[in-house]
């Protein structure tokens, strides 16, 4: 997921932090409320990567926001027995997971809607989108249970 200052975080009603999305972030979390993955894509050189206004690769600043196919696997994660914030104490054990999506970028968000200790690196997963009130959290679950 897109990196957001920790002051840029709140939780409402004593719940999740709720992220405030502003510039370059904004149109991914405008996209996840639609139950999409926002991606930017270089129109120079054709490369994606989430929330950028300047390409990574060849530092264009012709860019536009495209939706992504909303699949991808699991690169890395990791299972998380403590709330690593407040607001998450529901949700232990729950998975942070790095996930490469079909496009190339690598995002990091919840891997959810499973066993948190059947996530395998290499796992396929598909967009799933988390509401919460004012905005809406991309995440991920398994297309098929491992």
């Amino acid at each position: 997921m897109t990196s957001v200052s920790p002051n840029a975080l709140t939780a409402l009603g004593g719940g999740k932090p709720t992220p405030f999305p502003r510039g370059e972030e904004k149109p991914f979390f405008d996209l996840a409320r639609e139950g999409k993955l926002a991606l930017t894509r270089c129109r120079a050189c054709g490369a994606h990567s989430v929330a950028r206004v300047v390409c990574p690769r060849c530092w264009s600043q012709d860019v536009e926001t495209v939706a992504a196919t909303g699949t991808g696997e699991v690169y890395s994660y990791t299972v998380l027995h403590r709330a690593g914030r407040p607001g998450f104490e529901d949700d232990v054990p729950y998975v942070v997971g790095l996930i490469e999506l079909d496009e190339g970028p690598r995002v990091m968000t919840n891997v959810v809607g499973c066993d948190p200790g059947s996530v395998r690196i290499g796992q396929r997963v598909r967009l799933v989108v988390e509401d919460r009130g004012e905005i809406a959290v991309p995440q991920f679950t398994p297309v098929e249970p491992a």
